[in-house]
């Protein structure tokens, strides 16, 4: 009984890091790109919709949804710790992974429309 719960939220906690994950993600995307509000609303239920089904998915997975204390506990302190270890050294390198690859497709767009422009004029 004990072990089960034990069990419980041990995979409860990692489900946790997952969405300390998501949550980290998410947060790059916001800083990388700046987005206007009806898109900026869309974003922020798409990333409830991520992060819950992480919750929700784990409660089926660990408890077939038995919502308990320690199972809830588990996520909450799973998420914390990942963003108290390395949430902000994996949220600068998300960041500037973003932000080389938003400055490449941009130089790509530009130069693309340039040869378009060349084309048109032949």
């Amino acid at each position: 009984m004990v072990l089960d719960q034990l069990e419980s939220f041990e995979l409860m906690f990692l489900a946790g890091v997952l969405g300390g994950v998501v949550i980290g993600f998410y947060r790059a995307i916001r800083r990388t790109w700046p987005f206007k509000k009806p898109i900026e609303y869309l974003a922020d239920i798409l990333f409830c919709i991520a992060f819950g089904g992480i919750l929700v998915g784990a409660l089926f997975y660990v408890a077939w949804a038995s919502i308990r204390l320690y199972t809830l506990l588990g996520f909450a302190l799973g998420t914390w710790c990942y963003e108290v270890t390395v949430g902000k050294f994996v949220l600068s390198v998300l960041t500037g992974s973003l932000r080389a690859m938003r400055g490449f497709t941009l130089k790509l767009r530009n130069f693309l429309r340039r040869v378009v422009v060349r084309l048109k004029k032949k």
